[in-house]
């Protein structure tokens, strides 16, 4: 997570100085050529300035996510984007996800609680494959909601690594334990979508040709030690 996360607050900061930016052209009617907002000042002066403008940002948005109550939304209706991050590797062939994960579970999507640093995953868990889990398990993802430019609308951010698990999903995840022992989805090859009681892995699964289209009981007699 803590590579993922570093990632996402890089992206904030980005969409940040965009919108700094963005106005300063706005400003001036779009008319004209770009003026730097930076121009005159010294490193300091600037670094201080987008310190401020980062502070500022962090802590509306802290308010936002404080306030938002996911129960009103209807999830399934928001767009998705996809986020800017680098994304973790995922494993080259299913033995060796499988070797990886600490946990592998399939589990159904209970909820999720939105944080500054992504989103906490509630499951039920219906059967443990390796490993050693209780009914009820959370897991945390880079991915989440987003509020729109004016902070009046919402919409998802998808990690192509592990898209964010909507209510609902019934999946079956290979699972790693991070430093804090929160369990964290393995990126790419950690997440595969069980729909009418068939696979479906990531587009970016090395061997989703493999898998995809077998029965959740042949996968799961696969994916077991």
């Amino acid at each position: 997570m803590r590579i993922r996360s570093r990632w996402l607050g890089i992206g904030l900061g980005i969409g940040l100085l965009l919108v700094a930016l963005t106005t300063a052209y706005a400003t001036g009617s779009g008319k004209g050529p770009f003026v730097n907002p930076d121009a005159g000042q010294s490193d300091a002066q600037r670094n201080a300035h987008y310190s401020n403008l980062r502070a500022s940002f962090d802590a509306h948005y802290a308010h936002w996510v404080a306030n938002l109550d996911v129960s009103t939304i209807n999830l399934n209706s928001l767009p998705h984007e996809q986020m800017n991050v680098l994304v973790v590797p995922g494993q080259p062939t299913l033995q060796a996800a499988r070797s990886k994960a600490d946990r592998i579970i399939i589990g159904t999507v209970d909820g999720l609680k939105p944080t500054v640093s992504g989103t906490l995953v509630s499951l039920s868990v219906g059967r443990s494959l390796k490993g050693v889990a209780s009914a009820n398990l959370t897991v945390r993802q880079a991915s989440g909601l987003r509020p729109t430019q004016d902070w009046k609308g919402v919409y998802i951010a998808d990690s192509p690594g592990e898209p964010l698990l909507l209510p609902g999903t019934r999946v079956e995840l290979f699972l790693q334990i991070s430093s804090d022992g929160v369990a964290e989805i393995q990126s790419i090859t950690g997440m595969y979508y069980l729909t009418d009681s068939r696979v479906k892995a990531l587009d970016l699964n090395p061997f989703a040709g493999s898998v995809n289209g077998q029965s959740e009981s042949e996968f799961a007699a696969a994916t077991a030690p």
